[in-house]
């Protein structure tokens, strides 16, 4: 059993009781029954619980137990176990919520890119949240408009937006800001992203990069197939000079052999 007093003349808006169990009392986490206020399992090697509180207020007292039924008859391992508790206001309530990656691949104008935010959620309780991605005024689309995630006691949660830069305002360094708002905290993650022009100089079109590579392989096909009807051709003549050669050689081989017999 623990007692947690606020002795303060102040509220506590949050507070976690982390309990780590020694191996030698529980390994199992059914062999733990609570009482008073149900806690969670947050780590099973070692076996650690947890608790979590809000609003506690001036002078207030609360009290959290549970029994190992492994260990009602000797709980001398169990008494040197650590208690661990930590205390939020408001603004370090934030921290409950992290913002572990934020990636922004390079866009380009008229593509659609794919930001993503892997997210952790620290606290005990279940908890609702709005994300928005705060994208330049000028020059992009973003989709979804907003994401409503609801985030389990100790999870992660990856989310991912939609952005496509759609002028050529958008062309150069920018910054995106992802946002995450609910009762308990707000985070702000900022990073810097690149927007590049398709052919690295306005006004460019892709089709025209189209038509230029059909051209250029319609120019090849012609080139080829001219160079295939010259060496044709070349082939030809050497044909018939030699035939025309063998002929004359032997024209002149009968004539010389006829005037020989007269």
């Amino acid at each position: 059993r623990v007692a947690i007093f606020n002795p303060s003349e102040k509220k506590v808006e949050r507070i976690q009781l982390f309990d780590r169990v020694p191996f030698a009392a529980a390994r199992d986490p059914s062999k733990v029954t609570f009482s008073e206020k149900a806690g969670a399992v947050v780590n099973r090697v070692p076996l650690e619980l947890a608790w979590e509180f809000k609003d506690l207020l001036p002078g207030e007292r609360v009290t959290v137990a549970y029994a190992i039924s492994s260990m009602l008859d000797d709980y001398a391992p169990y008494a040197a176990s650590v208690v661990r508790t930590a205390a939020f206001n408001t603004e370090e309530a934030r921290g409950l919520l992290q913002v572990r990656e934020f990636r922004i691949p390079p866009l380009y104008v008229g593509k659609t890119g794919e930001v993503t935010a892997l997210l952790f959620y620290g606290g005990l309780e279940s908890a609702k949240a709005s994300l928005f991605l705060e994208a330049p005024l000028n020059g992009f689309s973003v989709e979804p408009k907003s994401l409503d995630v609801a985030f389990a006691p100790r999870s992660i949660r990856r989310v991912s937006f939609n952005v496509t830069p759609f002028s050529q305002e958008a062309v150069g360094s920018n910054v995106m800001t992802l946002v995450v708002a609910s009762e308990d905290f707000g985070v702000r993650q900022e990073a810097g992203f690149i927007v590049y022009s398709p052919a690295g100089f306005e006004g460019f079109d892709w089709a025209w990069l189209v038509l230029l590579a059909a051209l250029v392989v319609a120019a090849a096909v012609l080139i080829g197939r001219h160079a295939g009807a010259r060496k044709q051709r070349q082939l030809e003549n050497r044909f018939r000079s030699l035939t025309i050669e063998e002929r004359d050689g032997y024209l002149k081989v009968v004539r010389e052999g006829v005037l020989g017999k007269k």
